[in-house]
This record gives C-alpha cells, structure tokens and sequence, in this order.
C-alpha cells in the first residue's frame, strides 16, 4: 500500500493544507516557466482509492492508488490541448 505523501512526493507535488479531501498548490510541471511562481494552479483531490490532480494553467494531469496492484493513472498533460 502506497501512502497519502509517497503518492505526491513521487509525482514531486507538495501540499501544505487540504480543505477537506481537496487542496490547491503550485504545479511542478509549469512553475518553473510561469510569470506567477506561487499562483497555486494544481488541484489535488483525495479520492476513495488514491490521490488526483489537475493544473488549471499548462493541463498537467495525473493521480496514483494506494493500492499498490493497481496501475497510477497516466500523465495526460503533455496531450492537452492538442486535436488530432
């Protein structure tokens, strides 16, 4: 079983303070490239079997299970926005 904090420290997201089962933090796909550096753009959500999130500036997107026979849910960031 994979923990709350391996989940995220794996994926390289750092959550300070949840509101329930959701927080707001920077996203460490576009934040090295962004004008706002602390504009806290990635939602993360805590669902009943793992960890999802979302960034609302570059669509960096992702999760993982706790469960450690399941497979993490694929980044589908890096083909956001594109049409075939």
């Amino acid at each position: 079983m994979k923990s709350e904090s391996e989940i995220l420290q794996q994926a390289g997201i750092e959550v300070r303070r949840w509101a329930g089962n959701n927080a707001r933090t920077t996203c460490p796909e576009c934040i090295s490239g962004r004008r706002k550096k602390t504009d806290p753009c990635l939602s993360v959500t805590r669902v009943s079997d793992g960890i999802v999130w979302h960034c609302w500036h570059c669509g960096h997107s992702g999760g993982g299970f706790f469960d450690d026979r399941r497979v993490d849910v694929a980044d589908r960031g890096s083909q956001a926005g594109r049409h075939a």
